[in-house]
């Protein structure tokens, strides 16, 4: 039926408490402007989309990234392939082996690449704390949003 009237509905995740309903809204009304396509627009399934989009209205997104991971950038094509790498081992738990077959790489390729992203950043990846891997997660986020934004406007 959304199809036949040309709407899109948004749904938000589940709240137990009424008084969180503006929540459910403004997850749904966000879904509907920035999640993936479709007639029905789960929040759930666009999160990370949300998110960033949301963060880069409030605030440049480059602000929020981790400095290093930004000077990824500067190396083109190797630079995505390293912020990709980075995304998916933090993604995937730090779990070697799991990365490396979900990016369809050989298990001595992603440890090159992660070390080399370590040495990089400066940071030992197998063994920082849990803030430094959500900042270096969000910024491989940020930092794809702002590669995708820019070859969007070029």
């Amino acid at each position: 039926y959304l199809d036949k009237v040309d709407l899109i509905a948004g749904a938000s995740m589940r709240f137990d408490d009424f008084m969180n309903i503006k929540y459910a809204y403004i997850q749904c009304k966000s879904v509907i402007e920035f999640g993936k396509s479709g007639t029905v627009r789960f929040f759930e399934d666009s999160y990370a989309e949300c998110v960033t989009r949301t963060l880069g209205q409030a605030t440049s997104i480059r602000s929020l990234c981790h400095p290093k991971v930004l000077r990824f950038l500067e190396y083109g094509e190797k630079g995505k392939k390293y912020i990709e790498c980075l995304k998916s081992y933090l993604a995937n738990g730090c779990n070697l082996a799991y990365t490396a077959k979900k990016m369809h790489l050989h298990r001595n390729t992603l440890t090159y690449r992660l070390e080399r992203i370590s040495s990089e950043i400066g940071v030992q990846l197998d063994s920082c704390d849990d803030n430094t891997l959500l900042i270096l997660q969000l910024s491989c986020l940020l930092v794809e949003k702002a590669i995708t934004e820019a070859s969007v406007t070029e």
